[in-house]
């Protein structure tokens, strides 16, 4: 649990910095990565991502880079916990986790050829709460098995998790905003 706030503290002041991107990096399109943050963490951030620019798209990579503290990108969730699975001895592993969702987010940006950061304003009106076969989600849209965006473990409450992500996809934040609000989600 310490650890957990830990990263959720670092991740957190980081993202507080990195909210509102440079006006050089607005030129680029935007998606999402998956990042290593102290050895078994990880982050699924929105960044500048030339690769959709130039076609050579690689959404889900199997190398993870490090997150490095100030770069220009804003930690969306924040991944720590292993989720168990219905296969026999199986868990969703964090970074199993971290780099579908990854893919999963900057796939639906392709779709719905979102441009720039501003345009991720689209994704995170679409985001909804719900529950899908008894697990708490966030989804694109109507709540159903296809439209699932990410499952959340069972401490985190749907609301309120999606609140997080539109924050940070909308880069709202500030001292008004309570804390259990801000984003990164902790997953």
């Amino acid at each position: 649990m310490i650890k957990a706030t830990a990263l959720s503290l670092a991740v957190t002041a980081v993202a507080l910095t990195a909210i509102a991107p440079t006006a050089q990096a607005e030129s680029n399109r935007y998606g999402f990565t998956c990042k290593q943050v102290n050895g078994a963490n990880y982050v699924t951030v929105l960044e500048p991502r030339p690769d959709l620019l130039s076609g050579d798209v690689q959404a889900y990579n199997v190398s993870i880079p490090a997150y490095q503290p100030g770069e220009n990108s804003t930690p969306v969730i924040a991944w720590s916990q292993n989720l168990d699975s219905a296969y026999p001895g199986g868990s969703y592993q964090a970074s199993s986790r971290c780099l579908s969702v990854s893919a999963r987010l900057t796939n639906l940006g392709l779709a719905m050829r979102v441009q720039d950061y501003a345009g991720m304003q689209a994704i995170a009106e679409m985001a909804r709460p719900g529950l899908v076969n008894s697990a708490g989600v966030v989804a694109a849209g109507p709540i159903n098995v296809r439209s699932v965006l990410f499952t959340l473990t069972p401490e985190n409450v749907p609301n309120t998790s999606t609140i997080q992500f539109r924050n940070a996809l909308t880069g709202v934040g500030g001292p008004d905003l309570p804390e259990a609000l801000m984003p990164p989600i902790q997953e």
